[in-house]
């Protein structure tokens, strides 16, 4: 059986694409500050204001 590598840049991509932001919501907000700002910076820059929002206060 082969193996997949996802990133979770290529995760938050699909559920972008997908328009799953409440779940995308529930992803960030279990992650570490620091990881988020790791997958931020693999992102494409046109995603990010929508990722940025979504964003917990």
């Amino acid at each position: 059986m082969a193996e997949v590598n996802v990133t979770m840049a290529e995760t938050l991509s699909a559920m972008l694409e997908g328009k799953r932001y409440a779940s995308i919501r529930d992803v960030l907000i279990t992650m570490n500050p620091s990881d988020v700002a790791a997958v931020f910076e693999e992102m494409d820059e046109g995603k990010l204001p929508l990722l940025f929002r979504l964003l917990p206060k």
